[in-house]
């Protein structure tokens, strides 16, 4: 009975690889779907991304706006994991979707920046397609927090040159910032929040 069981756990991974985008984490699988949600009027805002983005609902401003918000973020996500939850995006019809990408790409197989932005190509050709405003929030992280801490900032320079339009910078320091380097905290949140209001507008 083990066997088996190990048998399908290697079935079910070999179905998660895509030739034509390297090797896809499970969890990218598993982590997908819409986790928290409200209702509300004037937009419908969809949320596809990482930890960082997904935090964000806790933040009491945030959940005070008068928008509709489906958060479909979630710890881990990369942009392999974002372009399986593209499926979200022509079932609930959003006039904005909030992006936040890169740094769980230094996960994959395949880490590089040519990849990195093949697949934020794609996922962006498909929102300009429907005509969606993409807003892509830059959560800048501590130099301590990863090893390859400038491969990652090659990903938000890049992101920065080829989509300015789409690019909302968010100033933080360290004491907006969990003790992980990572994450923000309250503070900081508040320092996001504020900033994809201006970039959302009325």
């Amino acid at each position: 009975m083990k066997r088996l069981f190990q048998f399908l756990f290697l079935i079910l991974l070999l179905g998660c690889y895509d030739d034509s985008k390297g090797f896809q984490n499970p969890n990218d699988y598993f982590n997908t779907g819409i986790h928290w949600s409200k209702q509300g009027t004037n937009h419908i805002v969809l949320l596809l991304g990482d930890s960082r983005l997904d935090r964000m609902i806790d933040n009491h401003e945030w959940n005070e706006l008068p928008w509709t918000v489906y958060n479909c973020a979630m710890s881990g996500t990369s942009t392999i994991g974002i372009i399986s939850q593209l499926q979200y995006v022509d079932l609930l019809h959003p006039d904005i979707v909030i992006l936040s990408v890169g740094v769980n790409d230094y996960y994959l197989d395949d880490i590089n920046i040519e990849g990195f932005a093949k697949r934020l190509a794609y996922i962006v050709n498909y929102l300009e397609q429907r005509y969606i405003k993409i807003i892509i929030v830059n959560f800048p992280i501590a130099t301590c927090y990863y090893i390859k801490f400038a491969i990652i900032m090659e990903m938000y320079l890049y992101i920065q040159l080829e989509y300015p339009q789409y690019f909302v910078p968010i100033k933080l320091n360290d004491e907006d910032r969990l003790a992980d380097g990572l994450h923000e905290n309250e503070r900081g949140y508040q320092k996001v929040v504020r900033a994809l209001i201006e970039a959302i507008g009325e």
